[in-house]
């Protein structure tokens, strides 16, 4: 539905008040929308996103999504080394399909004490069909990103 179709400049108070309700309604009906094949709904902070899609999701890959989940074997772990650029890759399925483990960054902070931005890293483990298998607990040490030096004033 377009926009001016609903509201108009010439709405009374009364009129508006009546549709904001009705839109807020409508907005609450939204969030419990369940979808089934060729659709996809998103919900985040933004709210409610319906989406067409060209194909189902992967079996395995979405809880509930059916079929037998992936098998943790061979896991490949995609590099992390700061301030280089990794190009690995990893794929689904394949010839010879493998797990894989990468790596969220989590926990970045800035230490205004100490001028540094540190973050940490927590490991998450896929399976050969792209499920997420487990997610690993937070790196003990902190990785410093930079620490930060104070300018001077001018004499």
């Amino acid at each position: 539905m377009d926009f001016d179709e609903v509201f108009s400049e010439n709405d009374t108070y009364p009129e508006l008040i009546r549709k904001l309700n009705n839109l807020r309604r409508s907005m609450q009906n939204a969030s419990t929308v369940k979808t089934g094949p060729g659709l996809a709904a998103i919900r985040n902070a933004g709210g409610t996103f319906i989406f067409l899609t060209d194909q189902p999701p992967a079996s395995g890959a979405v809880p509930g999504g059916g079929g037998q989940p992936g098998i943790i074997n061979d896991t490949k772990e995609l590099a992390k080394a700061q301030g280089q650029r990794d190009t690995d890759t990893w794929e689904r399925g394949g010839e010879q399909p493998r797990s894989v483990k990468v790596w969220a960054i989590t926990d970045i902070k800035y230490d205004e004490a100490t001028l540094k931005l540190t973050f940490r890293m927590r490991p998450m483990l896929f399976d050969t069909k792209g499920g997420l298998h487990s997610i690993g607990p937070e790196d003990e040490n902190e990785t410093l990103v930079f620490t930060a030096v104070l300018c001077q004033e001018n004499p």
